[in-house]
């Protein structure tokens, strides 16, 4: 619940994104975004729906992302629920739910807080208890798989991968079961479940054929170019953390632990099978990042994709999640030793420390981590109206040139506020001459026309908002331009 209150805090506090702008665009009928990834399909849906019952603020187009929290969270408790031991569960918890960077993205606009919720959603229903679950309820927790996968794909185009995976794994967990006779052993049941499967497959082929169509129209442009570990273990480590936005070496210690762990889980899980066959989570989730990551590779290899990165690779932080929780929880059932059990449990607790001063000191409710450029959206529109009631009635439309890359969200407050007497924002040269207003940051403020004062500044972004000599007599003598 405090991360959830943190969450509606944080979107309603924090200035409209650019990114989360041209959704808004998108949804009022700008044009030139809809073929492009910013168009996350069903964010797109429910920012106009949000937005018809509840209106234009930012808290009310984001809304359908904070209530994603609350599936987030319940689908979070519900996979954890099927790890016995208090080692597991922290370290899960902490990988789930102690990350600043993962929460941004369920206080924004976009489509990621949506798809991580239902990608979570889809991971609790395949690892949820079978043994005493009917035929019936099996088949109906599969469809809710297909389900809360589709919706995680349509919400964020870059989880195909992990929703593949799953539906790979359920595949194989039919076929595993069936020849055990656990559950669903009449063939009616398990023809059920072929074509649920099918049917979900079909779902994603619209989103599929999307993503194709961007790709060779060349707006695919949003991935590293380097390999997984550099790109999308290395990004997502530096996103998490004060790092953010360093270029990482090729290994450096953090990627090291993150692929040393993931090895030795994966190989926990082999080793636990060859020598007691038994099909559980543990077998589960090893499989299922294994195809994750492998998928990755072969798509890099053969389409010549980009590799996931930062806020496109957030499912994988899921997966990690499942994947050690269940092999810390298998471990601690299968090591009795008490020397054992009380290092795992040091090494848990300095972990979820780690974790927790990890929060303590990147989580805030002003800004976002990825898109701190706009963390003074608002402030600079607050500031362009104090100016303009200045001068009474406007006799002209003033012009608000953006030399920083936050034009989209400067216009989604223009339209928002209804500030009829201002042109609409665009991202133009600081050098741009027929300005009145000058959105620049420091290193521009050379570049501009002769004569500009500062009207305000902006310390988040190292911004400054200028006005020009001739606007400044506008103010004075209330004329229009020269």
């Amino acid at each position: 619940m405090a991360t959830w209150i943190y969450v509606i805090v944080r979107a309603s506090n924090v200035s409209f994104t650019n990114d989360e702008a041209i959704s808004y665009g998108i949804i009022h009928g700008a044009q030139t975004f809809v073929d492009t990834p910013n168009n996350q399909w069903l964010n797109t849906l429910l920012m106009r729906v949000s937005q018809y019952v509840f209106g234009q603020s930012e808290l009310a187009l984001r809304l359908p992302n904070v209530a994603a929290f609350g599936l987030y969270g319940a689908a979070s408790v519900m996979l954890l629920s099927q790890v016995r031991h208090v080692e597991a569960k922290a370290v899960g918890f902490s990988l789930l739910v102690v990350n600043p960077f993962l929460l941004e993205f369920f206080g924004l606009a976009r489509g990621y807080g949506l798809s991580l919720a239902f990608l979570a959603a889809a991971f609790a229903c395949v690892f949820f208890a079978r043994p005493t679950l009917s035929a019936r309820w099996e088949l109906g927790r599969l469809v809710l798989v297909g389900v809360f996968g589709s919706l995680a794909f349509y919400a964020n185009f870059s989880a195909l991968n992990l929703i593949l995976a799953l539906l790979t794994v359920e595949v194989i967990d039919l076929v595993v079961r069936r020849s055990r006779r656990e559950v669903i052993v009449q063939a009616g049941y398990r023809l059920a479940a072929v074509v649920i499967v099918c049917l979900t497959a079909v779902s994603l082929i619209p989103g599929i054929l999307q993503l194709q169509h961007l790709q060779a129209i060349g707006q695919l442009y949003y991935g590293g170019h380097s390999g997984f570990i550099s790109d999308t273990i290395g990004s997502l480590l530096g996103a998490s953390s004060c790092g953010y936005g360093c270029t990482p070496s090729w290994l450096t210690a953090g990627e090291t632990l993150v692929v040393v762990v993931a090895g030795l889980a994966v190989a926990w899980a082999v080793a636990r099978y060859m020598l007691a066959p038994a099909w559980s989570n543990v077998q589960r989730t090893a499989l299922l990042f294994t195809i994750a990551v492998l998928a990755v590779l072969l798509e890099s290899l053969l389409l010549g994709t980009l590799f996931p990165i930062d806020r496109t690779a957030l499912d994988y932080v899921v997966a990690f999640a499942a994947l050690v929780a269940f092999v810390v929880d298998d471990f601690a059932t299968v090591v009795s030793r008490r020397t054992v059990r009380l290092l795992l449990g040091t090494v848990t607790a300095c972990f979820v420390t780690l974790v927790s001063v990890n929060f303590a000191q990147d989580a805030n409710l002003t800004r976002t981590t990825i898109w701190a450029y706009d963390a003074s959206s608002r402030q600079v529109i607050n500031a362009v109206i104090r100016f303009e009631r200045q001068r009474g009635q406007p006799s002209y439309p003033w012009r608000l040139i953006s030399g920083f890359p936050r034009n989209e969200a400067l216009e989604y407050y223009r339209l928002r506020f209804k500030l009829t007497w201002l042109q609409p924002v665009t991202r133009e040269p600081a050098s741009t001459p027929d300005g009145d207003l000058y959105d620049v940051s420091a290193a521009e403020v050379p570049e501009l026309p002769p004569g500009t004062t500062i009207l305000a500044s902006f310390p988040e972004t190292a911004t400054e908002l200028r006005v020009a000599p001739r606007a400044t007599r506008e103010v004075l003598v209330g004329r229009p331009h020269d």
